[in-house]
């Protein structure tokens, strides 16, 4: 037996990436392409304590430093977003609590260094103010952050490799 992750599409990605939509969404938020981004998404739930991460931004008090928040409500759960991000080359941090108080683990995303779980016995607002701070001083960790993104996005997270796998897998038992 074995577990697929929750894919991305690569090449749709890569067509976002190239569209220059990153830079367009900048310039239209008026902040600068030096400036560093933090975006959260996806159902927005009180479980999912998207009020911590704003004060951990808050708490950083940087000006060069935005905070992109889009999503709707609804039950929290492991997000595609994760998923999503590390397809589109990006460094992860992830809380490690589900709605239901039970730790989410998604160190299986972690094939390169391209992902951090917060620590659940420490305080979550300065524990994410700490790796914010520490990625935003250090651009070089962040880019080795980032090419682990894209090595984990390849190896693990291609649609379509994913399809080969479960027809690899169907294959192997019998089923068409």
């Amino acid at each position: 037996m074995s577990v697929l992750p929750l894919g991305t599409d690569l090449e749709y990605g890569a067509q976002v990436h190239a569209s220059g939509a990153g830079r367009a969404i900048r310039r239209e938020l008026g902040i600068a392409q030096s400036d560093f981004v933090i975006f959260t998404g996806g159902k927005l739930t009180p479980f999912k304590r998207t009020e911590t991460l704003i004060e951990a931004v808050n708490a950083l008090d940087r000006a060069d430093v935005h905070l992109l928040v889009a999503g709707a409500a609804g039950p929290a759960s492991q997000s595609i977003l994760w998923q999503q991000s590390i397809g589109m080359g990006l460094p992860v941090i992830v809380g490690d609590r589900s709605e239901f108080m039970v730790p989410s683990d998604a160190s299986y995303l972690n094939r390169n260094g391209n992902l951090i779980v917060l620590d659940h016995e420490e305080e979550t607002a300065p524990q994410i103010e700490r790796l914010l701070r520490d990625l935003i001083d250090d651009r070089e960790a962040l880019a080795k952050m980032a090419e682990g993104a894209s090595r984990t996005a390849d190896e693990m997270l291609d649609w379509n490799k994913l399809i080969e796998e479960t027809l690899r897998h169907n294959r192997g038992t019998g089923k068409q």
